[in-house]
């Protein structure tokens, strides 16, 4: 083949320091150590998927796990033959020496170029004779032959769900590795790249936990993916959870955990230490020893033992990445006081407290807030949130748990509400679209005063039960655009809402309600409900649905009753023979005023110009 000097694309007839093109990668820090793909002569001659190879691959080459080197000839041609212990495949590297001036030295010997360089003057390069096979330093303007090597395509890094109550996923290989049982890179905890063996431990650091620009996983798989914490590590190896065996996986000795709630399972090889052998594994955690800086937790194991270490974090280890299901999720920062709600990729990279919002299949122990539901005092939703595919916003901002069950009280619960929040940012990034439970959405927000969810599209939802319940300081809600066509359950929406003085209703439409038991109970200062409709002749149940409301007054002035209390006044105010405790909102063309422009105005207003009958409408 032909020969080329470090850096050049091209061959030459003479080699030397004269002629010398490549004058880059001096090897300085911060520079670029390794060729460009326009500076190396495999990837200009042969193609963009061509590469000289670097140093990682040539060890991974000539690693005693993977293969086999002999010495040996093809067609009377000595040089260095590799074969894989995995397929029994080879590659044959000849014995092609290397040019120096216009002289060609050393045919006893294989010389071939890394990608890497040591400084201006020098950089690695394959060394092979009948005495083994090595890397060494060779000046820069020889001329060297070239064995070019290609990796599998990138693709999407995979993962496995094992069902793990934190919803943690684990990446189906390591860092560095194409397949499961490939044992990847080594790296020392806090650094984001292989080094040699005895390069220096840079990273002096000490956090708690290793950041995104710290963390191999990160910065290797990107910002999806983090080296997993202490607490993961702990639920992976938790026997409530999971099994694990130690097994083989095409060749390679390692555990096997299986999941015991799904069957599902990961592979994590034995891949030992840096050039050590394959009867153990070290896997970095992202999570320090805050007993020991010195120190990192690990995940160690062998044939016998499964279980968390701690290790000095000068030492080599494997990196299996771990990701997030994409749910919505919240953060609460205390030093703000601010909740915010995520539908995005970045959870592991977020440092407050965590918490999925699972409104759909949640267990009946789930709690969210706890020992932080009275700190919040700000919401942000988060732009990211447009996206989140949400059916429902059950508990939306709210929180309780079932702490015990009784034959003769039923369960005992335990409040979470967030009863200090006082503002809600970006109600307009929430996707309602395809929302059908807004049920205790707001529950307890006793400390919000106003609330726009003009913007809410309803038109899917079916449950609104204690919506707004004690919602105590609100005395503006704008519910203009609600869509209630569906809506089958209406129960204590409006309960406790003790600081509203009037409600708009107008877009109400109570075709298919059931329940509006407690509806509006307990609202003291409520003096006006703005509603076209008769609620009046549904067949829903009312128990106590204005119990409370001793301020409210109809339209024409029918005033509040203690023993009208249910739906019989859930009408528009029409005077002393059609008494009411709804006022009708005008709309334009609604004569009669029941809330729509249809025949029966027109037939309203001809009788009143052809025969001067006021009865047809609903407004003076």
């Amino acid at each position: 083949g032909d020969y080329f000097a470090w850096g050049e694309t091209s061959p030459k007839s003479l080699y030397g320091p004269d002629n010398y093109s490549q004058d880059g990668y001096d090897g300085s820090e911060g520079s670029t150590k390794e060729l460009l793909p326009e500076d190396d002569a495999a990837t200009v001659n042969w193609g963009s998927e061509w590469k000289t190879p670097n140093l990682k691959q040539y060890k991974e080459l000539v690693n005693e796990r993977y293969t086999t080197t002999e010495w040996t000839t093809v067609n009377g041609v000595s040089g260095c033959k590799i074969t894989s212990k995995i397929n029994g495949n080879s590659i044959f590297l000849p014995a092609a020496g290397f040019f120096l001036g216009g002289k060609l030295y050393n045919t006893d010997r294989g010389n071939y170029w890394l990608r890497k360089t040591q400084n201006s003057g020098q950089a690695y390069h394959i060394l092979s004779s009948a005495n083994g096979i090595g890397y060494a330093l060779c000046s820069r303007f020889n001329g060297l032959n070239i064995r070019p090597v290609r990796v599998p395509e990138e693709k999407e890094h995979e993962y496995v769900d094992l069902g793990l109550p934190s919803g943690t996923l684990w990446a189906t290989c390591n860092v560095g590795a194409f397949t499961p049982e490939g044992y990847g890179d080594y790296f020392h905890w806090g650094e984001t790249e292989q080094k040699e063996l005895f390069d220096e431990y840079s990273f002096t650091d000490n956090p708690r936990e290793l950041l995104p620009e710290n963390d191999a996983a990160a910065a290797n798989w990107g910002d999806d993916w983090r080296t997993p914490s202490l607490a993961q590590m702990e639920e992976l190896i938790n026997g409530d959870y999971t099994t694990t065996e130690w097994t083989t996986l095409n060749g390679v000795n390692g555990r096997k955990i299986t999941s015991k709630s799904n069957g599902n399972s990961i592979f994590l090889p034995a891949a030992g230490n840096l050039y050590s052998t394959d009867d153990y594994g070290y896997y970095w955690s992202r999570s320090i020893n805050t007993s020991d800086n010195e120190d990192a937790w690990a995940l160690y194991f062998d044939s016998e033992v499964f279980n968390k270490d701690d290790r000095q974090r000068s030492n080599y280890g494997s990196v299996r990445p771990v990701c997030f299901a994409k749910v919505p999720y919240t953060e609460f920062d205390e030093s703000t006081g601010t909740l915010t709600y995520y539908f995005d990729e970045q959870r592991s990279h977020r440092t407050g407290i965590i918490e999925e919002y699972r409104p759909v299949g949640s267990n009946i122990t789930d709690t969210r807030f706890n020992d932080y539901n009275k700190k919040v005092t700000k919401v942000v939703i988060n732009p990211s949130m447009k996206k989140a595919p949400l059916t429902s916003m059950r508990n939306m901002f709210y929180s309780n748990s079932y702490i015990g069950y009784d034959s003769s009280v039923g369960w005992t619960v335990i409040d979470y509400p967030l009863s200090n929040l006082t503002s809600i940012e970006g109600l307009e990034n929430l996707n309602t679209e395809n929302v059908t439970d807004m049920s205790s959405m707001f529950y307890g927000c006793e400390k919000l005063e106003t609330l726009d969810l003009s913007l809410f599209n309803t038109k899917k939802v079916t449950n609104m039960e204690t919506m707004f319940c004690r919602c105590s300081s609100l005395t503006s809600l704008d519910l203009s655009s609600f869509n209630t066509e569906k809506v089958s359950d209406m129960s204590s929406m409006f309960s406790r809402c003790s600081s509203l003085t009037s409600l708009d209703l107008s877009s109400f439409n109570n075709t298919y309600v059931e329940d509006l038991n407690y509806m509006f109970i307990d609202c003291h200062e409520l003096t006006t409900i703005y509603c076209n409709k008769d609620w009046s002749t549904s067949e829903a149940t009312s128990d106590y649905m204005f119990t409370g409301c001793e301020k409210l007054v109809g339209g024409k002035g029918t005033p509040w009753s203690s023993s009208v209390t249910d739906k019989t006044y859930a009408r528009p105010d029409r005077g002393e023979n059609a008494p009411g405790y709804f006022t009708s909102k005008a709309i334009r063309g609604d004569v009669n005023g029941d809330g729509e422009v249809n025949s029966g105005d027109v037939v309203a207003v001809y009788s009143y110009i052809i025969k001067g009958t006021e009865s047809g409408f609903a407004f003076d």
